[in-house]
């Protein structure tokens, strides 16, 4: 009998083995089934193919300034907006933050405590069920539903707000949602654009790529220098019955968790004094408010910050002593005729906050429908933003291509201060509707003139000296005690008050990163995924 059993048990066995192999047929195929990558043109952006180009002046350096040299790089491809952002475009932001913020003052939802059952008459939140693909609307919650709601429920964006019932009114007033009566103008009940505030987040993938080195012993008792990054001292939080938490830490060098003591562990329950040990020493990094504080996981290089996203009105005003612009501070950026002028008064920050809304706002209509993120909306390096003025014309000294700022009839092609004292000689007189000039050589319009343009780039006169060439990119995050110099972002393009020098494709100039400019708006870029536009499986020999 025994003989018997044996060899039908490595019969079973040798089918379980080879029977139903879970990967093909045992061979090296891939990943299978994986979704075929097609990016569309983003909408209002035209595609920048890779290339290589010389960097820098292409004339004397008539100020003398010294801020550049020539310098040969290669750029990666990449979308870039075909305009400068406009004010609508940048109203749409500014409609987004005040409507999420509406949205919850109306749900009896502030962001303190969960939504009262009296104010789920109207579903303007939604609730995350436990199996990830169910939504619960909040007035058609059970009791047991009730357990689901958080602290950060999701906005129902398909309920729409009326602005004009008069319990919303009375609501949103009572939240501070319009100015109070005290500072109203003629009694006008108007939003107050000092509430709107964006809460944002970003990862500081140049601080998570840094390796931290330490010194251990091999097995002969030799000291030897290793590396290792955050991850090697991850935390994990525990809670035994009793409801207690117990914090661990895993220790690098065995890679096993280890319950810290209670020395270590604030009255919070947060860590103290720990998130690694380098020459008995923890490991620093800069957190979003500038404070240098332990590494505790990989969460602490996912940065925070909150910014107001209202234009700075007032710039037009504050900009020229003796001048008379209170129109535009009163009108340029909400009334319909200037909806389609390039925004102005926006700082770096801003700029960069709405780059960070624009990304999630597409790549959340994107998961909504299962389909994979693309790349982020951001703003250009200075090498980019040249690269692409240049329109493949590699050493023209204008984006039009030519020496000078007169066409062959005499007018002139950009909007700049052509003449003293005179800024309406080339037919604007302050900003003009984005569009108004002929486009370079890649469709891209006024990337000289009408406003000049934050770069993603800290300004520094010697970049170009230490830069890479490859993508180059100098990339500081300014911290609020860092010296004024270090807070200098990059400006590119000149604008309409500027003289013909900065409409150079190799002039650089620089402004701080927390001003607001009537001359200065930006536009947006996004690294192309691939390596050109023309690439697919059918330039491959093999797929």
């Amino acid at each position: 009998m025994k003989k018997l059993i044996f060899p039908s048990v490595v019969i079973a066995l040798m089918l379980v083995i080879t029977g139903c192999p879970p990967a093909g047929n045992g061979e090296l195929t891939g990943v299978m089934n994986r979704e075929i990558w097609y990016e569309p043109d983003p909408y209002g952006m035209l595609f920048i193919p890779m290339g290589s180009y010389n960097m820098g002046p292409n004339d004397q350096d008539v100020p003398w300034a010294m801020t550049a040299q020539s310098k040969t790089v290669s750029i990666q491809a990449f979308w870039m907006d075909e305009t400068e952002i406009t004010n609508n475009e940048y109203r749409q932001f500014c409609y987004w933050v005040r409507d999420s913020l509406a949205y919850k003052i109306l749900a009896g939802k502030d962001g303190n405590g969960n939504v009262p059952a009296n104010k789920r008459d109207r579903s303007y939140l939604k609730i995350l069920g436990a199996d990830d693909d169910i939504w619960y609307e909040p007035d058609e919650m059970s009791d047991l539903d009730e357990q689901l709601i958080t602290s950060n429920p999701f906005i129902n964006w398909r309920t729409e707000i009326d602005w004009k019932v008069k319990d919303a009114q009375n609501e949103l007033e009572r939240a501070g949602f319009y100015y109070p009566p005290h500072e109203r103008y003629y009694r006008r009940k108007e939003f107050d654009v000092r509430k709107w505030n964006f809460e944002y987040y970003w990862i500081d993938l140049q601080q998570a790529a840094k390796k931290f080195y330490y010194t251990d012993k091999d097995q002969n008792g030799l000291a030897i220098e290793k590396t290792r990054t955050y991850h090697h001292f991850d935390i994990n939080v525990k809670e035994d019955n009793n409801g207690e938490k117990k914090i661990q830490f895993r220790d690098f060098k065995s890679g096993q968790f280890k319950e810290l003591n209670q020395q270590q562990v604030t009255i919070n329950g947060d860590f103290e004094e720990y998130g690694g040990i380098v020459d008995n020493d923890p490991v620093k990094y800069f957190n979003e408010r500038g404070e240098k504080v332990n590494v505790r996981s990989r969460a602490s290089f996912i940065m925070k910050d909150v910014i107001n996203v209202y234009p700075d009105t007032l710039c037009w005003v504050r900009d020229f002593s003796y001048s008379y612009n209170e129109p535009m501070t009163k009108m340029y950026f909400w009334h319909p005729a200037y909806d389609h002028y390039p925004v102005v008064g926006v700082s770096w920050k801003q700029a960069r906050a709405f780059s960070i809304w624009r990304t999630q706002l597409l790549n959340g209509f994107l998961a909504e429908g299962g389909q994979t993120f693309v790349q982020d909306f951001r703003l250009p390096t200075e090498s980019e933003w040249e690269y692409a003025s240049r329109g493949g014309l590699d050493l023209s000294m204008y984006p039009w291509g030519g020496y000078y700022t007169r066409n062959y009839t005499g007018c002139f092609i950009a909007n700049f201060k052509p003449l003293r004292g005179d800024y309406r000689a080339d037919g604007g007189f302050h900003t003009v509707i984005v569009a108004s000039f002929d486009p370079n050589d890649y469709g891209l319009y006024d990337m000289a003139g009408n406003v000049a343009e934050w770069t993603r780039n800290a300004f520094d006169e010697s970049a170009y000296s230490f830069t890479d060439d490859l993508n180059p990119d100098y990339f500081y995050e300014a911290r609020e005690e860092d010296h004024w110099q270090k807070k200098r972002k990059v400006l590119r393009g000149g604008s309409w008050k500027d003289i013909g020098y900065y409409m150079q494709c190799g002039t650089r100039t620089y402004e701080y990163q927390d001003t607001a400019k009537s001359f200065i708006g930006f536009r947006n870029v996004r690294t192309y995924l691939g390596r050109d536009k023309n690439d697919d499986v059918s330039r491959s020999q093999v797929y």
